[in-house]
């Protein structure tokens, strides 16, 4: 039976090999903009320009004028 186990453990990585990209996920994606969101918002709360929202988070100038009219309406 150990002689089957090691056999199987030398030959699964070479017959199966898969490699999970996490990151190109649509659920990673979400995750990241809303994190960028989040932290967009705080920075807006915080006065900060805009500008430098824009710098910081990588969002979109629209998309930070967006939130920035849903903090301060």
């Amino acid at each position: 039976m150990r002689k089957l186990e090691n056999e199987i453990n030398i030959l699964i990585p070479t017959v199966m090999p898969f490699d999970i990209d996490y990151k190109d996920t649509p659920t990673w994606r979400k995750a990241q903009l809303e994190g960028k969101f989040e932290i967009a918002k705080t920075m807006l709360i915080e006065k900060m320009p805009v500008a430098q929202v824009v710098k910081f988070t990588k969002l979109t100038l629209e998309q930070v004028q967006t939130l920035e009219k849903e903090i301060n309406p």
